[in-house]
């Protein structure tokens, strides 16, 4: 006697097709709770006193949350911070894992916070995020194998920017004194112009600012802000070239 098979097929394929969307459609119902009204979302510092009255708009859950993405000492512990750091933590393994071009797009809008869908970024395997919501990057944006990017502040990049393998950008700091880093973390945006070059193995540091068409030699440490239209190499990064003719009024020491 034959049996024949009548029920259905599943193949690995498709569980993980399947995990990848409960995945994304967890992290898309969680929304309103991983992000901030904007006009509490500018990632600029205020006065924590002042602020105490928006709590209540805030939500209380948020408010660490609020503290990370305003340039306060935040407990990095959190609940909220750790789902929100979890959630993003699983999107990237399994961006990690897909050789699928569209498949990968797919993933980056629900990771990242913004980037242009006419023109989307590519994002070589393994990337890694802390959070991915704060992430914004322009058009034609594209980045090599490696990359890091802990976005505990924002990190807005401009149109046209490359970053070569294994670069890392720094949102994320920790106090000087000992007893305090044990339990707060402080985070300061990172703001890349257009058209930059960031070589292999460069670090930026919470904080830095990168001007328009400015190249980072492989391997620098860019602590301080750059203005546009300059070539900057070692560590901490200088200022070694002028590119074309614009003279530079404050070069970095």
């Amino acid at each position: 006697a034959v049996t024949h098979y009548t029920g259905t097929r599943t193949c690995a394929c498709d569980d993980y097709e399947s995990s990848v969307r409960a995945k994304l459609q967890k992290r898309k119902k969680n929304m309103s709770r991983y992000t901030l009204p904007a006009e509490y979302s500018s990632g600029s510092v205020h006065d924590y006193k002042t602020d105490c009255r928006h709590i209540e708009a805030i939500g209380k859950e948020k408010l660490e949350l609020y503290k990370m993405i305003n340039g306060k000492p935040y407990n990095a512990d959190d609940p909220l911070l750790q789902e929100m750091l979890t959630d993003a933590h699983e999107l990237c393994y399994e961006y990690n894992r897909l050789w699928n071009r569209n498949s990968r797009k797919v993933i980056l809008e629900g990771l990242l916070g913004k980037f242009s869908q006419s023109n989307p970024p590519y994002v070589e395997a393994p990337v890694y995020v802390d959070y991915g919501l704060n992430i914004e990057v322009g058009k034609n944006f594209y980045a090599n194998f490696g990359c890091v990017l802990l976005d505990c502040a924002k990190i807005h990049i401009g149109d046209n920017v490359m970053l070569a393998p294994n670069v890392q950008l720094y949102t994320a700091g920790h106090p000087t004194d000992y007893v305090e880093r044990r339990s707060v973390e402080f985070a300061q945006p990172i703001t890349i112009g257009n058209d930059v070059w960031i070589g292999g193995g460069s670090i930026v540091l919470p904080g830095v600012s990168i001007g328009d068409r400015t190249i980072v030699a492989a391997g620098s440490v860019v602590t301080k802000n750059i203005p546009s239209d300059v070539i900057i190499a070692g560590i901490p990064a200088k200022i070694v070239r002028f590119i074309g003719e614009r003279q530079i009024d404050n070069p970095v020491e």
